[in-house]
């Protein structure tokens, strides 16, 4: 419920920023386009977990102990659950990290008149992209069987240790790659002289940068459980971090709008005079 209520809030708020930006301000951007395809991804992984929701939940249950009697289609179903999961969260995790791609977009336009911080940025994006690759690969490379048996001893035992620190590595670097996008809006807010409405659109996407790093941490630490991999867990937090994203994105480009929009108008008006 949590999840479905966060992606109806991204929405909603995507879409008014769009709105904003195509029939009031006659744009779009790079920023957009990253935005547009993070929504579109979590909407389907969204759907997609729904689809297997109810596999999930038998499958924690019997690796548990908690269900006696597996269902004569257990074995099937799990094959068909851990396919369609490991699709949906590739999706949430291509949402994040178009969520990071938007707002080094939006920095880019930032940073332009200043040489050495344009040199960082691209070494920032080159950083991330790389992440984002590796990212994808890691539900790949943790647990490289499907429709086999060995697909569900990768939620225990000594397989187990080689999912969860292919997840690790993963997880690390994204909180790193994380650090260095703080870095930007950090020094721009710090060092250079702009408005203090400049200054509040980029705290905002600082704090985005830090509920991401947090939402991370958080699936680190609860992803085993009883000695398996949680997938439930790992499941809502990655959707949870790719939604709430989405939402601070939009609300943040509501302010630089904002202030784009105003600068606009105290320009005519000054022509005007």
């Amino acid at each position: 419920l949590t999840t479905l209520v966060l992606l109806a809030l991204g929405i909603v708020s995507t879409c008014a920023r769009f709105c904003i930006r195509v029939y009031v301000h006659h744009e779009f951007g790079i920023d957009d386009g990253f935005l547009l395809l993070g929504l579109c991804s979590v909407v389907v992984a969204n759907a997609l977990l729904l689809t297997v929701a109810d596999s999930m939940y038998m499958d924690e249950a019997t690796l548990l102990g908690l269900n006696a009697v597996p269902p004569d289609d257990f074995l099937e179903r799990i094959y068909y659950y851990q396919k369609i999961i490991v699709v949906s969260q590739i999706l949430a995790w291509l949402a994040v990290s178009s969520v990071k791609m938007s707002f080094l977009a939006l920095f880019k336009k930032l940073v332009d008149p200043i040489p050495g911080l344009v040199l960082y940025w691209r070494v920032v994006l080159m950083f991330n992209i790389v992440v984002i690759v590796y990212g994808i690969s890691v539900w790949f490379l943790s647990c490289p069987h499907f429709h086999s048996i060995k697909s569900i001893q990768c939620e225990y035992g000594e397989d187990l240790k080689n999912a969860v620190s292919y997840t690790i590595s993963q997880m690390v670097l994204d909180i790193f790659g994380d650090f260095m996008i703080l870095i930007i809006p950090a020094y721009l807010i710090w060092r250079i002289r702009i408005r203090w409405t400049q200054k509040v659109a980029l705290a905002c996407s600082l704090c985005l940068t830090i509920v991401t790093i947090v939402f991370t941490v958080v699936r680190a630490v609860g992803m085993q459980y009883h000695g398996k991999l949680d997938a439930i867990w790992v499941n809502f937090w990655q959707l949870t971090a790719a939604e709430v994203g989405i939402i601070l994105t939009a609300i943040t480009a509501f302010r630089v709008l904002f202030v784009a929009r105003r600068k606009a108008q105290e320009d005519r008006e000054r022509d005007i005079e």
